[in-house]
């Protein structure tokens, strides 16, 4: 771990696993030795990359709901789609798992949703962390851009990037996320956001772009001294969490959803963008309601076990 010069604050991010998608998301936050924080996002998915078994599960799903939303344009000719597919359904197995996955991507990109944001304007570097693998790239690249399409999320990359804070990844056995921050010798440099490995590789870019803000976020109430943990006022949950910091942060992962999605949140949601669309619920039913909440999804004990340096 990198020493901090005297006095300066270090801090740590980092975001949670969660494993049943019907509870929303936590992030977590805590202080050790100095003002330190931990914090991040929680995600429904325990494996790192999709199985077939959720591969078929999740075109099921789709088809299923395609079907019931059978007056959307792109599936009016499904019928005549399966007349052409017979054929080769009739003569081997393989031909019935090539015409399954035919039919999801059809139902798929029937039911596909995009996130109602403005254009990005104007070309960036990825602020990648040396070590993040190149099948790895992509994926953040697109959610960064996809971040990059609000107001507030522009800004949050900016700053990242005149500040020299990277984006990586990392085996992270519970949590989804975490930052890293620490001022040496009057630079912030040293810092950086690690998004977990399975996310990066099994999720869609407004997911990955969620965590981003969320920890973001946080990057940013360090950097301009806002966070409770500079006057030690924090919150302090028994797993650790400092409770005003994730506050803060889930706040801003719904405040970008909804310019997303509007205030009814995704669709179709499934996994972790159903935590999403949670999380927006109850931060539309007010700080009271919304503290409550954060509070409520943040006090696993499985949050007090962060990554080590």
């Amino acid at each position: 771990m990198d020493v901090p010069s005297p006095t300066e604050p270090v801090h740590r991010q980092a975001g949670a696993d969660r494993s049943n998608p019907t509870e929303p998301l936590p992030l977590t936050f805590a202080s050790a030795a100095g003002p330190k924080a931990v914090t991040g996002g929680v995600t429904a998915r325990s494996s790192g990359r999709t199985s077939a078994s959720r591969r078929t599960r999740r075109i099921l799903i789709a088809l299923a709901l395609a079907i019931l939303a059978s007056g959307h344009s792109g599936l009016g000719n499904l019928g005549d789609n399966l007349t052409a597919l017979r054929s080769p359904i009739e003569r081997t197995a393989a031909s019935w798992r090539g015409a399954a996955q035919v039919v999801g991507d059809m139902a798929m990109a029937a039911i596909a949703e995009e996130p109602n944001l403005g254009r990005l304007t104007g070309a960036a570097r990825t602020p990648f962390c040396d070590d993040v693998a190149a099948e790895d790239q992509r994926p953040i690249a697109d959610a960064i851009n996809l971040m990059r399409r609000t107001a507030e999320g522009e800004r949050l990359f900016r700053q990242l990037v005149d500040a020299g804070i990277c984006v990586g990844t990392d085996e992270i056995p519970y949590n989804s996320g975490y930052a890293y921050i620490v001022k040496s010798f009057g630079s912030w440099s040293r810092s950086y956001i690690n998004i977990a490995t399975r996310h990066v590789r099994a999720d869609e870019p407004d997911v990955l772009a969620a965590l981003l803000i969320h920890e973001a976020t946080h990057v940013d109430r360090y950097l301009n001294a806002e966070a409770c943990t500079y006057e030690e006022s924090c919150t302090v949950l028994a797993n650790g969490v400092d409770l005003e910091e994730e506050i803060a942060a889930h706040a801003a992962e719904a405040e970008w959803w909804i310019q997303a999605y509007g205030k009814d949140g995704k669709r179709f949601a499934f996994g972790y963008a159903f935590g999403e669309n949670e999380l927006v619920k109850a931060y539309l039913r007010g700080p009271e309601a919304f503290a409550a909440y954060v509070r409520k999804i943040r006090s696993d004990p499985r949050e007090a076990t962060q990554p080590s340096d």
